[in-house]
Formats: C-alpha cells, sequence, structure tokens
C-alpha cells in the first residue's frame, strides 16, 4: 500500500542512507533464509547418520549468521528513530518558538504539547520501518522470483502475483482504518486535554465540589477511546485474517502444484519455504502500514503547527535618526476578531516612563506584545531607535528590550541558572548586585546553597513575591535600556507590591519604562500617561493635567479611590 506523505517523506530523504542500509541488511537476511531452506531441502533428501552432526552445524551457523544481521539491522533502525526523532522535535519547537502569541493561543497548549511529544513519536515507524518495508516489499519478491523458477517457473509468476495482489485487497480496509484512525486520535487529544485541564484546577474543582463530575467526564472520554481502540482492533483483524488465508491458501496450493509435477520432496520443502519468505516482506509492509497510518495522522497535527506563517518577517527598511519606540499608524487584530488596535501613533521617548492605562479589553496589554515584537502589526510600522522592526534580527531586540510580565515563569533549576537567562557570562558579583537591588540579596544568602540553590518545578519553593522579584532582577541583569512591565506587581500581595514599585521608581530616567498597571496610584509619577479605549489612544498627559481635564482617566481614578476607601472601612 503506497501512503505518501509529504512531511514524513522528507525526514525519509533525509536518512535515505540509512534506509538502503536497512533494506541491504534484510536482503542479507532473506539470502540467508533462502539458502537455508534450499540447504535444508538438499540435505533431507541425502542426509545419513554420519552427516547429522555436520547439517545441525551448518544450520546453526546459518542462524548465527541471520541473527547478528538481524541485530545489526535492529540498531539501524533505532538509531534511525533517534535521528529522526531529534529532528522533528527540534523543528516543532523551533517553529513553535517563531510563532507569535496569537498563533500560539489558537493552537493552544494540549495541541502544541501532544504535537510535539505523541505526535513525533507516533510519526517515527513512518521513516524507520514503513520506507524500508515498502522498497523491501518490491525487491525481495523479484530476488525470491529468480530463485523459484529454478523449480517452477508456474508457481514463480503464481507466488510473485499473490504477493502484489495482496496489497489492494489488503487496501479495501484503508479507508475504514484512516476514519478510525482520525477518531481515535481526537478522542486521545479531548482526554488528554481535560485530565490537564483537571490537574491544572484541581483547586478550583475541589473549592466547587466539582472533583467527582470531572472524573465522571473523563471516565466518559476514556469508554469512548476505548471503544474507538476496540473498533480500530476489530477491523484491523478482519483485515488480517483475509489477508493471511490467501496467503496459507495459496501455499497449499503452491505444494499441490508441486507434488503433481512429481517435484521430489526436496524441492517441495524448498518451494514451500521460499514461499512463506515470498509473503514475508508483503506481511511486514501490511504491519507496517498500520503503523503509517498512524503515523500520517499525527503528521497532520505536526503539519498544523509547521506549516503555520511566521509572523517575523525580515527586510531592510531605511532607518531615521529617531530614538526611542514609535508606532506609526499601527493596526492590529487576532485572527477571526474585529481590530483590537486601530491606527496607533504612539512615541514612546528615550528615557522616558510612559504608563498606559484604560478599562480591560482595550488593548495594553497587545501594545506591550508589539513592542516585543511577540506580534507583528496588520498595518503600519514599528521602529526601535530609528530602525523598523523587521530590519532588526531577534538578537538584536532582545538585548534592547526586556519584559517583567504579569507572572514571572521561574524555571527549575537554581537561583543562578535562572537569573543567567538575562546575562549567561554573569559573574557572582553581578548576581548578587542585582538581588541587592529588589531586595533578594539578604534572602539568598541565608539559604544553604546561595546562588546555587534548587527553585523547585515552576519555583515552587519561593513565594509569589520572590518569584516577582527574582524576574525583576533577571530582567535588570540583561541590561536592556528598554523595559515592559505588563503588570508585574498585580499577582503579589499588598507588601510585594509596594516593595516591587520602590524598585521600579528606583529605575525612573536609568532606563525607558513602559508600564501597564491597573493599581492607578502607583503610575502617577510618570512622564506621560496614555490612556486607552477600544484600541485607541483618547487621553495623554501627566497626572495632573489628566485629572483636570475630567475626562476618562479622571472618571477611572475616582472610581478606584471610592473602591479602595470603600474596603478600607
Amino acid at each position: 500500500m503506497l501512503l505518501i506523505d509529504r512531511l514524513l517523506m522528507e525526514y525519509g530523504k533525509r536518512s535515505w542512507l540509512w534506509i538502503v542500509g536497512i533494506v541491504g541488511l534484510r536482503l542479507f537476511i532473506l539470502v540467508g533464509i533462502t539458502q537455508f531452506s534450499l540447504l535444508l531441502g538438499k540435505v533431507l533428501a541425502t542426509m545419513t547418520v554420519s552427516t547429522i552432526g555436520f547439517v545441525i552445524g551448518l544450520c546453526l551457523s546459518i542462524s548465527l549468521f541471520i541473527l547478528l544481521v538481524s541485530l545489526v539491522q535492529g540498531e539501524l533502525e533505532y538509531q534511525l528513530q533517534a535521528r529522526t526523532r531529534t529532528m522533528m522535535r527540534n523543528e516543532m519547537v523551533k517553529k513553535t518558538l517563531e510563532l507569535d502569541s496569537g498563533q500560539l493561543e489558537e493552537i493552544g497548549p494540549t495541541s502544541s504539547s501532544i504535537a510535539a511529544l505523541d505526535a513525533v513519536e507516533m510519526a517515527l515507524p513512518y521513516v524507520s520501518v514503513y520506507l524500508p518495508s515498502l522498497v523491501y516489499s518490491f525487491v525481495a519478491p523479484l530476488y525470491l522470483f529468480f530463485e523459484v523458477c529454478k523449480y517452477q517457473i508456474g508457481i514463480a509468476y503464481i507466488l510473485l502475483a499473490v504477493s502484489w495482489l495482496l496489497l489492494p485487497i489488503h487496501n479495501l480496509f484503508r479507508k475504514n482504518i484512516e476514519r478510525l484512525r482520525k477518531k481515535y486520535w481526537l478522542s486521545l487529544e479531548m482526554m488528554t486535554r481535560l485530565y490537564l485541564d483537571g490537574l491544572r484546577g484541581m483547586t478550583t474543582l475541589k473549592i466547587y465540589n466539582q472533583s467527582k463530575a470531572h472524573v465522571k467526564k473523563l471516565e466518559q472520554y476514556s469508554q469512548e477511546l476505548n471503544r474507538d481502540i476496540h473498533a480500530f482492533m476489530k477491523i484491523n483483524f478482519s483485515s488480517f485474517l483475509v489477508t493471511e488465508w490467501i496467503m496459507y491458501g495459496t501455499l497449499f496450493l503452491v505444494v499441490l502444484w508441486g507434488i503433481q509435477s512429481q517435484l521430489s520432496l526436496a524441492n517441495n520443502l524448498s518451494l514451500l519455504l521460499l514461499g512463506y519468505a515470498y509473503f514475508a516482506s508483503i506481511r511486514q509492509l501490511m504491519s507496517a502500514t498500520h503503523d503509517a497510518l498512524t503515523a500520517i495522522s499525527a503528521s497532520t497535527k505536526m503539519q498544523s503547527i509547521l506549516q503555520k506563517k511566521t509572523a517575523r518577517v525580515y527586510e531592510f527598511i531605511p532607518a531615521n535618526q529617531e530614538e526611542g519606540i514609535q508606532f506609526e499608524n499601527v493596526s492590529f487584530s487576532y485572527e477571526g476578531r474585529n481590530e483590537v488596535i486601530q491606527d496607533l501613533n504612539l512615541d514612546i521617548k528615550k528615557g522616558e516612563v510612559l504608563a498606559l492605562v484604560g478599562l480591560s479589553g482595550c488593548g495594553k496589554s497587545t501594545i506591550a506584545s508589539l513592542a516585543l515584537r511577540f506580534i507583528d502589526p496588520k498595518k503600519g510600522h514599528i521602529r526601535l531607535d530609528g530602525q523598523d522592526y523587521r530590519s532588526l534580527s531577534e538578537e538584536i531586540l532582545r538585548k534592547k528590550l526586556v519584559m517583567v510580565p504579569q507572572r514571572v515563569h521561574i524555571f527549575s533549576g537554581t537561583i543562578r541558572s535562572n537569573l543567567m537567562l538575562g546575562k549567561e557570562t554573569a559573574s557572582d558579583e553581578e548576581l548578587f548586585a542585582v538581588l541587592k537591588k529588589v531586595r533578594l540579596e539578604d534572602f539568598v544568602k541565608t539559604l544553604p546553597h546561595q546562588l546555587d540553590e534548587e527553585v523547585g518545578e515552576n519555583g515552587s519553593r519561593l513565594s509569589g513575591g520572590q518569584k516577582q522579584k527574582l524576574g525583576m532582577a533577571r530582567a535588570l541583569l540583561s541590561d536592556a535600556p528598554y523595559m515592559v512591565l505588563d503588570e508585574a506587581t498585580s499577582a503579589v500581595d499588598p507588601k510585594n507590591e509596594e516593595e516591587i514599585w520602590r524598585i521600579i521608581h528606583t529605575l525612573f530616567h536609568e532606563k525607558t519604562l513602559l508600564l501597564i498597571s491597573h493599581r492607578l496610584s502607583t503610575i502617577q509619577q510618570a512622564d506621560r500617561i496614555v490612556v486607552m479605549e477600544e484600541g485607541k489612544i483618547v487621553e495623554e498627559g501627566t497626572h495632573d493635567q489628566l485629572m483636570a481635564n475630567a475626562g476618562l482617566y479622571a472618571q477611572m481614578v475616582d472610581q478606584q479611590e471610592a473602591l479602595e476607601g470603600g474596603f478600607g472601612d
């Protein structure tokens, strides 16, 4: 059965020498089996008591040869799988990192993790098993055809015809098998998504007493997955049953023909063994076909990510002499949604502290993502120190711009390894210097291993405030002149929030800061406050100027002060 998948064939082309090597070793094994069967037939016809020892020794020698070649073949297949796995995963990770946040949101974390892990594993047999089996299934019968012709040319043609007819017969089951494969894949993804949701939201499920309901829902998806597996196994077994009957029926006819042709017992036995070898190559291909169908389904999942166009287009655009960050007539919309940013013109001067405020959904965080080039505008230009973003490499952009997000991600490892993401060559003195700036130096020095203390998975051994400060220290260590703080204190307690804002205030006029905060009281000292509404700038100025205007900003400040005052009472 010819199952061609463009993506998987590309991986096959990159490893064609390995595939040729595997096919060559299989042919070595086939030659060994063929010669063994021919020799066995002749020996059994003429064997005497005195030659039994020689015959047994010869059979063991040939068997040992076949075993050794089989072991080498298995090692080649393993190495090919490892090589292909590395290529696939590297390309999946590389592509995922190139995608903008909107595309990642569209794919979803569950789908991308399944594609990167499960899909890669399921796609491997296409290259390491199916492609070698496909080549071997055409070469092996031709070699055996000439061997059988030495005994009976009619039998040779029958075996060749039946061996190649088995593939289209097996193909009759293909549509149902493919349909069930796709259904199985969808069920697996749904169950995995539900399982991960349960793990992430375990606390919420317990709070609302929904744990049992979630488990019941998971059981329903599990049962559906089991039904899909059983349905596939049933049709797979039917396919196996039909083809096996044809193969063994043909071998029975070969023996009858041999008897009618008055072939000797030795020749009949040799024909039987050769006939079995004829179908072994086809059986291998049919077995590999099921893996290939799974691989093609997995490839579809991989292609849904790999074929996405990266938003990072690089082209030379003449620079101007401006410093800072300029948004020129910038518009942006996520796929399938209305514009989030509309014809935005914003000039963030170098050394300026600019705060972005507005109601939820007004486009503040989208501007931060545009500034960091996590996403590209649908229209307009963004410039950094006069250079259009599309003229800047990612390496240059990351050296100039850094971000402290709402929830800092801390990687498993040590405090040192997390900090050195900001600067790989940082000395201990530099590390302690930035820790001192964020008021973490004393805490780190009390730890048994200090900088080499393990922080746990996702920083589980640190408090929320400590994680946020560590993220701030990492950003400071990078020494980027531009810093974006997107709700950098909203996930910490009031005490840590106050401390972090003190740290931020020490950076005023040392760096160019773009502040996004829901706490309006914390950004009143900004050089300029830009007020957003429905993707547009509706007001800008200092705190005093905006309060005097009595516009949207003044309303937001009054409402927040009233709310906080109410809570204070």
